[in-house]
């Protein structure tokens, strides 16, 4: 099932041109909420990753999601977000941070099941980084 996660959820979202960080058309909608389903993406960080960091749920509503500029995990102050570019994660400089290309231990990306899908990261050198459709790129440049 692992490696059908990623075919038959992650795939459809990377060839479906979506870029996170605008507005949703009504067909990216569609297939992000199709694709996603019950699988939720959520985010981790820390030294053990083990601080819920949100999930990437397009929803700028969803109250956890990285989108939700309301919630603590979107908002550009919360202690607690990769959208805070003077965070623990989500500064150039953290070595925990999804924004620094140089980062050492940066957040991981796991699904409802805890299996761990990869980093989030702007870091190349990260052999299993997942890269959503640029979302990390567009919130990093756009924080």
């Amino acid at each position: 099932m692992k490696g059908k996660f990623f075919i038959y959820i992650l795939a459809p979202l990377l060839l479906s041109g979506c870029n996170f960080a605008s507005d949703f058309t009504k067909t990216q909608r569609m297939l992000l909420t199709t694709s996603f389903g019950n699988n939720e993406v959520m985010i981790y960080g820390g030294t053990n990753h083990n601080v819920y960091l949100g999930n990437i749920n397009p929803s700028k509503k969803a109250p956890d999601s990285i989108m939700n500029q309301s919630s603590k995990y979107g908002n550009s102050s919360s202690t607690i977000s990769i959208r805070n570019k003077n965070g623990k994660y989500g500064s150039e400089t953290s070595p925990f941070s999804a924004c620094n290309k140089t980062a050492t231990n940066p957040p991981i990306l796991k699904d409802k099941y805890d299996y761990e899908m990869g980093y989030f990261s702007l870091n190349p050198n990260f052999e299993r980084r997942i890269v959503f459709l640029n979302i990390l790129e567009d919130i990093c440049r756009n924080r």
